[in-house]
């Protein structure tokens, strides 16, 4: 008995056979579970491998007419081929002979499998395998089923397409791929989260998944026919090649470096950084092979990255501790000028003042007492004191307002030179959002209004006077 099966084709043949062994339930246990957009047709041949008969067994199966057929061979030996199309549009892919279909993948290369993979999660969303007949047989990942229940199939996808191309093209602008079409998978799609039965597949997504992760974390990979070429460069340069078939049992080292690979790209923060502190710490475990890495690894990498935090940090609150001393000499700058310019504004009151109190007194003591004080010539030099004071407090508000726009530029300068060191929002937040530099501004702006308005009450009660 000959049995073949990839991933469009089911075939089971079977030659020179004695007509009465020919089973009717072997026939119908795949026609039982037959999948429903598969088409299958079983052909009966004589002792010469010729043609008898072809019968569909899509729309329904009849036992008798096979009966009938292996009547009228002459011969008592026979043969028969069973031939099942499978659907490359159905989002389950029915597996028939388990043991055929994984013998096809064992025989694909690296490429190709990976290929493989990528198509039916792309077309799909998720890779669904239903293996109806045999043993109990179930393992599961983010991107895929393989399942021997229909009742255990799930379809919801668990990595959306938003999440993948975001991972993707973190991942890209941090290595290179020979093939890059292939880092549209990410070791998250082959990372076991249950599974069920004894069945060698889920060393095949070990593989695959310590494959997806040595391209992820080194510098440049290729991808061969059993193998990926890696090239790293970190404290040391580690270079080699790592072939799928070296070892039979990678889970602890995929598992490792899935969690490494899960904390550099997982989130936007420090991405490139990370690259570079993950390059640099497994280039001092690799002497061989990736096999090597173990969670000691792990570790390292996350205390250097806490180090280098630490070095951040420090740095950090040296710049932070700059810009607020910064803004805290230009508010005060601003409330100074405020001040020296309504000094001046109060000294201009207070030297109309005087004018006024030494007119009074003078002309009091001369004519020895309080009536005509204010003649025409000395109004008339009132009003021209008053014109130039009201002169002098127009200049004062314009050097009020052009310092604050010198003051403005200088803030905002300040803020410019800190982009390339921090990020718009570490900016914002070390600013306060403009809070400190507003409140001085106002500040400022309410001492000029107060004397602003004494200014023309004063005025005004003098004028009419």
């Amino acid at each position: 008995m000959e049995i073949k099966e990839n991933f469009v084709t089911f075939l089971w043949i079977e030659r020179g056979i004695c007509k009465s062994d020919i089973c009717e339930n072997d026939i119908k246990r795949y026609v039982k579970v037959l999948g429903s957009d598969d088409k299958a047709q079983l052909t009966i041949m004589d002792e010469y491998d010729e043609c008898v008969e072809v019968f569909s067994l899509s729309d329904g199966f009849n036992w008798y007419l096979v009966s009938e057929c292996l009547d009228e061979i002459d011969s008592e030996t026979a043969g028969f081929e069973l031939h099942i199309q499978k659907s490359s549009t159905s989002e389950i892919m029915t597996v028939y002979s388990w043991k055929a279909f994984f013998e096809y993948i064992e025989n694909l290369n690296l490429f190709e499998l990976l290929n493989w993979i990528w198509k039916l999660i792309e077309r799909c969303g998720k890779m669904v395998l239903y293996v109806p007949l045999g043993e109990e047989l179930y393992v599961e990942t983010k991107s895929m089923i393989v399942s021997s229940k229909m009742e255990d199939v799930d379809y919801k996808e668990k990595i959306s397409a938003q999440e993948r191309d975001k991972i993707v093209k973190k991942v890209r602008e941090n290595v290179y791929v020979k093939d890059d079409r292939l880092i549209s998978l990410i070791p998250e799609d082959f990372e076991i989260i249950e599974s069920r039965g004894n069945n060698e597949f889920t060393s095949v997504l070990n593989h695959l998944q310590l494959v997806l992760c040595i391209a992820c974390l080194s510098n440049y990979t290729e991808i061969k026919e059993y193998s990926v070429r890696y090239d790293m460069r970190g404290y040391k340069l580690v270079d080699g090649e790592y072939c799928i078939r070296d070892a039979k049992d990678v889970s602890q080292t995929s598992g490792v470096l899935y969690k490494i690979v899960q904390w550099v790209y997982v989130d936007d923060f420090n991405v490139i950084d990370k690259c570079n502190i993950v390059r640099n710490i497994l280039s001092l475990y690799i002497r061989k092979s990736w096999l090597e890495i173990g969670q000691e690894a792990y570790t390292a990498i996350i205390s250097g990255y806490k180090v280098y935090l630490k070095s951040s940090v420090d740095n950090y609150l040296q710049i932070k501790n700059e810009v607020v001393d910064k803004i805290t000499d230009i508010s005060e700058k601003i409330v100074l000028v405020a001040e020296s310019i309504s000094t001046r504004v109060r000294n201009n009151l207070l030297a109309l003042a005087s004018f006024f109190i030494t007119t009074l007194v003078v002309n009091t003591i001369s004519t020895e007492k309080i009536e005509n004080i204010f003649t025409k010539d000395i109004t008339v030099l009132s009003y021209v004191f008053m014109i130039i004071s009201f002169g002098y407090l127009l200049l004062c508000n314009w050097e009020m307002k052009k310092q604050k726009e010198k003051i403005q530029k200088i803030y905002e300068s300040s803020k410019q030179l800190y982009q390339d060191v921090l990020c718009e929002e570490d900016i914002r937040n070390i600013y306060c959002g403009d809070t400190i530099y507003n409140e001085g501004i106002k500040l400022a702006d309410d001492m000029m209004k107060k004397y602003n308005i004494f200014w023309i009450v004063s005025m005004g009660v003098v004028g009419i006077g």
